[in-house]
C-alpha cells in the first residue's frame, strides 16, 4: 500500500509538470507516516555551491555511463 501511495503523488506531480496546472512539489519534501496516515511537507533550500544546480555549476551534461564503468572509476572488482 506505501508504494502505491507515494507512487500517487509522483504521477500527480509529473502530470502537473507536464500540464502547467497546479502547485507542484518543486523544492519541497514530503514525509509520509504510513501507520499514523500523517503528511509532513518540508522546503528544501537549493545549496548555492551545488555542482549541478548551484549559481556556478560544473556538470552541465549526463556523463557515458559506458564510458565512465570502462575506465574503472566505480570500481576495482574486474568486470568480464
Amino acid at each position: 500500500m506505501l508504494p502505491g501511495v507515494i507512487g500517487l503523488l509522483q504521477a500527480t506531480d509529473a502530470l502537473k509538470l507536464i500540464l502547467g496546472i497546479g502547485s507542484t512539489m518543486m523544492g519541497k519534501l514530503i514525509l509520509y507516516d504510513a501507520l499514523n496516515t500523517e503528511f509532513r511537507e518540508l522546503e528544501i533550500r537549493r545549496d548555492p555551491n551545488c555542482a549541478v544546480c548551484g549559481k556556478n555549476p560544473e556538470i552541465k551534461d549526463f556523463i557515458d555511463y559506458d564510458e565512465f564503468v570502462a575506465t574503472g572509476a566505480v570500481c576495482s572488482v574486474a568486470h568480464a
